[in-house]
């Protein structure tokens, strides 16, 4: 078992959860109205401090299971920051890292952002260099190849395990190809339920390479 660790992120949602969400689908217009404003408003805030995915103990647990790994398109590096302070190893990699450290913010173009841990530089093209690890994609960006890239680069290189965070086939992460190559390459070994803002329906999914 991992070390527990402070995940800010998943006491901010269970507060949501306890005391905005109860106003969400009242009858009244006007409290229901109120409700979804303060969804998008409460998520949109927790996304550009943390993360698309919320995590939870299980789902490090996990990852320091199968590390070590690597992250490819962390973001912040919430996950990943997690995940060394339980004791695992992980290295996370972003496209969009500057000169200084910060990363630029997803859906806020112009923004940068001081990231939980350090973030090293690196496209799809850094799983060559690691295919020895565990690659974990955590909500890559929706009808985007990069997801696809890394997974490809990652097989053709050897790699035999993925942990993949986000929405099934035909939601709002990656695209078609990158579910079309892990059907035909992987299979679930493990899935792990984690919390999920409402209309979100995301999990964790552990995928090992099929044996042919």
């Amino acid at each position: 078992m991992a070390v527990k660790v402070w995940n800010p992120y998943l006491e901010s949602y269970l507060e949501y959860i306890g005391q905005i969400l109860p106003t969400y689908g009242e009858e009244h217009y006007g409290a229901m109205f109120r409700g979804l404003m303060d969804y998008y408003y409460v998520r949109d805030k927790c996304i550009k401090e943390y993360a698309f995915a919320i995590p939870n103990e299980e789902a490090i647990d996990t990852l320091i299971q199968y590390g070590p790994i690597v992250e490819i398109g962390c973001g912040l590096g919430y996950w990943a920051r997690l995940v060394q302070d339980a004791g695992g190893e992980i290295i996370p990699y972003d496209a969009n890292v500057n000169d200084k450290g910060m990363v630029k913010l997803y859906m806020h173009k112009d923004t940068y952002a001081q990231p939980h841990t350090r973030i090293f530089h690196g496209t799809h093209e850094v799983a060559e260099l690691h295919s020895n690890m565990t690659l974990f994609l955590c909500w890559p960006p929706y009808e985007n190849s990069m997801a696809h890239d890394c997974l490809q680069t990652y097989l053709q290189h050897g790699g035999q395990t993925v942990i993949y965070v986000g929405e099934g086939r035909g939601g709002c992460t990656e695209d078609d190809a990158f579910h079309d190559l892990l059907s035909e390459h992987m299979e679930v070994a493990k899935t792990v339920s984690i919390p999920v803002w409402p209309g979100i329906h995301d999990s964790l999914d552990v995928y090992v390479r099929k044996i042919v």
